[in-house]
């Protein structure tokens, strides 16, 4: 099945389960030869906002967030998925 479709329904229901699973998989596909972090970094974000939920974490919480999850045995979607769920808040 597309991957799309599921990322938009019921595999992640809520938007803090949408933006962890952008953001993972952003981080750990490494689709861009430079910025990964960055971008998974401005699009949840982004998401988030425009969906009137905001990221309660530091700076520094995100910046370890993206680094575990773009390393090659880092964080599972699930475990990116949960931290978004415990940070991202309905504004």
């Amino acid at each position: 099945m597309d991957p799309v479709p599921l990322l938009l329904m019921g595999q992640y229901p809520t938007l803090p389960d949408k933006a962890g699973a952008f953001f993972h998989g952003l981080c750990a596909n490494h689709a861009f030869i430079d910025g990964n972090k960055g971008t998974a970094t401005y699009a949840a974000v982004i998401l988030c906002d425009l969906n009137d939920f905001k990221l309660t974490a530091s700076n520094d919480e995100v910046v370890e967030l993206a680094v575990a999850a773009s390393r090659q045995d880092g964080l599972s979607v699930e475990d990116v998925t949960a931290w978004f769920r415990s940070k991202a808040l309905a504004k």
